[in-house]
């Protein structure tokens, strides 16, 4: 029997289905099928019971890699009650991809929300605000270069294509993530909004993603690891800053 889930993961968090995995489904057999979107639509709250549609966007949906046995996505697709309202809803533009290419968008994004929202949480600006020094910049490349490694080594193994190389090279990933400042520049960040009224931010889904996967594979985290612990101890940053050095100087 093919399990699916009724309900895909749009969140920005990356680990939370090997949780449920972990958690609910230890035989792999038996474990349904899981649906994953990535959205671009801007969003931010203002208030209880009040968010602001920020920016139109896109909806790309597929199945996340995991049951040999399973079927392709466009074949699932055509019979999943959930899929096919979410491909003609009007206005959320969705499409519907393979697993590989869900999952290259995926570590893309992850990659830009490893950088920017942590920053703007530490230094309390909207997301155009994490490019706004050179010394924010420093930082940013630093990150880059560390987290990226980490990205690259996570690629599906089938991507190795020419254009999927320079999107994930250092250069490719800094001239996206400073796109998608640069379109968000007014944005507020989940994690910065969560990390000024003092609830628990997803970082751990995030940065801390990023660190367990880099102690797995041998790789350097130490300043994905200091953003984790600076962002679960509440502490924010000014420019000044003693803590900057953990960030942007030798790992």
């Amino acid at each position: 029997m093919e399990w699916i889930f009724a309900f895909p993961d749009l969140s920005e968090s990356q680990g939370t289905i090997e949780e449920v995995s972990t958690s609910l489904f230890k035989d792999a057999k038996l474990r349904p099928s899981y649906w994953a979107g990535i959205a671009s639509v801007g969003i931010y709250k203002h208030g209880p019971f009040s968010i602001v549609h920020a920016g139109k966007g896109s909806l790309i949906l597929g199945k996340v890699e995991g049951r040999i046995d399973a079927p392709s996505a466009e074949d699932v697709g055509g019979g999943n009650f959930m899929v096919q309202r979410l491909l003609e809803a009007d206005g959320l533009a969705a499409t519907l991809v393979e697993p590989e290419l869900l999952r290259i968008s995926q570590l893309r994004k992850l990659a830009a929300n490893a950088i920017i929202n942590p920053l703007t949480a530490l230094f309390g600006c909207v997301n155009g605000g994490v490019f706004g020094s050179p010394s924010r910049q420093n930082i940013i490349q630093q990150l880059i270069s560390e987290t990226g490694e980490v990205i690259r080594a996570l690629l599906p193994s089938s991507s190795a294509r020419e254009e999927i190389g320079e999107q994930f090279s250092d250069q490719g990933l800094s001239q996206y993530i400073l796109e998608v400042a640069t379109k968000t520049a007014k944005n507020s960040s989940s994690m910065l909004q969560d990390f000024r009224e003092g609830r628990e931010t997803e970082i751990g889904y995030i940065n801390g993603y990023i660190v367990e996967q880099a102690k797995r594979l041998g790789l350097p985290h130490a300043r994905n690891s200091a953003l984790v612990d600076m962002i679960k101890q509440g502490k924010a940053l000014s420019e000044d800053d003693e803590v900057i050095p953990k960030l942007s100087g030798p790992p």
